[in-house]
């Protein structure tokens, strides 16, 4: 039987710096739990190492290569450049940037966190 944390009924390991559970890589993680994905992504260290060895940068974007697939290493890029979005995320992307204007105008503060895909 897996330990199962106490706050999120999330599998207790402890490997996991306290110092990990606030970072945006571990928030990242909580979010992808939410929708499909494979079993070894129950486990954050699993998910650390793979997105470290695989071009996870701070704010980096998770891609679904293919979205009728769930979340997995074989099916899953970080991508960081603009010329990598699709038609949909560059729109969603030029929105953001327009409600934001938008909100400075108003002295309202930006929308924080605003994520391209949809996890």
């Amino acid at each position: 039987m897996i330990p199962v944390g106490k706050r999120y009924g999330e599998p207790y390991d402890p490997k996991i710096r306290t110092s990990e559970h606030g970072s945006l890589l571990y928030n990242f993680w909580r979010r992808v739990r939410k929708h499909p994905h494979c079993e070894e992504w129950d486990y954050y260290p699993t998910f650390y190492d793979w997105a470290i060895h695989n071009g996870y940068t701070l704010g980096a974007p998770l891609r679904l290569i293919d979205k009728s697939k769930p979340y997995s290493p074989k099916n899953c890029v970080w991508y960081a450049d603009e010329k990598d979005m699709t038609i949909d995320e560059a729109r969603a992307a030029e929105w953001n940037a327009v409600v934001n204007r938008i909100r400075k105008h108003y002295g309202m503060p930006p929308l924080e966190g605003t994520n391209y895909v949809d996890v």
